[in-house]
């Protein structure tokens, strides 16, 4: 066989051990019991790959909770059910059940002289993003919960109470 044979018959067997393989499961595998999720534990680090993607899509929904739940804070705090203390207070819980929360980032986006300064002015953002729809009323929220962190920092009394246990959300 020439050398110019043997490559074409490599490739060519290169390129259609993928064809077998895709046809051997759809057609022998499940005859020998085997489906298409012990098929892919059969290969190396297929397990490996399985829980990470558990994981990350766990990570995911814990993320879209904390989400939600600061969404659900952020109205709260504009209609005025939640004080601007109380409601940065919960923010602050929800940033830290976040093992993947980029506390550099936050303190770089938050102007402030305190995290707590930081996370009133987070809670006020989602307080906006809720009036979103509503400008002038989200300028009127705006002012006066901008009011009351300006109050608490003159008056040095600006302390965001512990968490009380509200907020049991998936830790991710």
């Amino acid at each position: 066989m020439t050398e110019l044979n043997r490559r074409s018959a490599c490739a060519s067997l290169t390129a259609a051990f993928p064809v077998a393989l895709v046809a051997w499961s759809v057609i022998r595998a499940p005859r020998l019991g085997l489906d298409e999720s012990r098929l892919a534990e059969l290969s190396p680090g297929a397990r490996a790959a399985r829980q990470r993607r558990e994981e990350l899509d766990r990570r995911d929904r814990a993320t879209v909770s904390r989400l939600w739940a600061k969404k659900e804070l952020g109205a709260g705090l504009a209609e005025g059910r939640l004080a601007l203390l109380e409601a940065a207070a919960r923010v602050r819980e929800l940033d830290r059940q976040s093992p993947d929360f980029h506390w550099e980032r936050f303190r770089a986006f938050y102007p402030g002289a305190s995290d707590e300064e930081r996370h009133c002015r987070e809670a006020i953002g989602w307080a906006r993003t809720a009036l979103h729809a509503e400008p002038s009323r989200c300028r009127e929220v705006t002012e006066r919960l901008g009011g009351e962190l300006r109050r608490h920092l003159d008056a040095g009394t600006l302390r965001l109470p512990e968490p009380d246990g509200s907020l049991a959300l998936p830790r991710g």
